[in-house]
């Protein structure tokens, strides 16, 4: 068993530890997770695609969270349920309003550094559904010391959606429109918003793919932290915005006790620093949210 394996046995072992409420199956989602973050300092492991998809089919928590909210955990994107959370922060604080003027689509950004989810272009949203209101990111959320504000996102016309719901899926994606960094292969986004409006990552590949590299003929797919249901729009494609929820501050919650828990990050890993496990060594070949 390869260690790429035993990180999936472990992770959905994890999720379908016990049975949970809607409302406990998602938060128990978030906290498995953060778990996979929090051992992002281990060499990562690379995956099989197709075990990963077998295991993330069986999941016992996957499939009653596809009962209640199919389209967070299977798709397809709820158009009329878009959501984002803008926060205040003194030195950005436009973030608080979503705004065009503060767009950087996808086409126009010069990333210098390779991503396999990208910040500081595009626009995140997350889907209201029956078990989050307001979505996972703003369950994600909470306990967060920082104002926040939520808004309602309405979506102009019939944009073109790539949906993501498989670890194959998210593997031809990345080879469809590959950005190679030496052996490491991240999404090249520039030739992605040639085809597509918006990303949608759900659940299930979000389970299959955590902290995960998969290797191909081509190279190596690099690892990625998604932690949540989330849509990436590569261009803007909005209407009116509406205001839905204001959380203030709480001064009294100290930032520093939820960071490790809660802070969403990505760490990119360039070739000169992706380390493979052991196991897992071929030997002939040794966004603004």
């Amino acid at each position: 068993m390869t260690n790429g394996r035993s990180e999936l046995v472990r992770r959905f072992v994890e999720l379908d530890a016990e049975p949970q409420s809607s409302q406990g199956a998602l938060s128990h989602f978030l906290w498995v997770s953060e778990r996979i973050r929090g051992r992002d300092d281990r060499p990562v492991p690379s995956a099989s695609a197709e075990e990963a998809d077998a295991l993330a089919r069986r999941s016992s928590l996957l499939s009653q969270l596809a009962e209640v909210a199919p389209e967070i955990v299977t798709g397809p994107l709820r158009l009329d349920s878009q959501y984002w959370i803008g926060t205040n922060k003194p030195a950005r604080p436009n973030d608080s309003t979503p705004q065009e003027s503060a767009f950087v689509s996808a086409s126009d950004a010069t990333t210098k550094t390779p991503s396999t989810k990208p910040f500081g272009i595009g626009f995140f949203t997350s889907t209201g559904n029956a078990i989050s209101a307001h979505g996972m990111w703003r369950l994600y959320r909470e306990g967060w010391a920082t104002a926040r504000h939520v808004w309602a996102i309405d979506i102009n016309g019939r944009p073109v959606v790539r949906e993501i719901t498989t670890a194959s899926e998210w593997v031809d994606f990345v080879l469809s429109h590959p950005r190679r960094d030496g052996e490491i292969l991240f999404p090249d986004w520039t030739s992605v918003a040639r085809h597509y409006d918006a990303i949608h990552m759900t659940l299930r590949v979000i389970a299959a793919i955590q902290g995960l590299c998969f290797r191909t003929e081509e190279g190596i797919v690099a690892p990625t932290y998604w932690d949540v249901e989330s849509t990436l729009w590569l261009r803007w494609c909005f209407g009116s915005t509406r205001l839905v929820e204001v959380v203030e501050a709480d001064r009294d919650l100290a930032p520093a006790a939820h960071a490790s828990q809660l802070v969403p990050r990505y760490l990119p890993y360039p070739t000169s620093t992706l380390v493979l496990a052991a196991s897992d060594v071929d030997p002939e070949h040794g966004s603004r949210h």
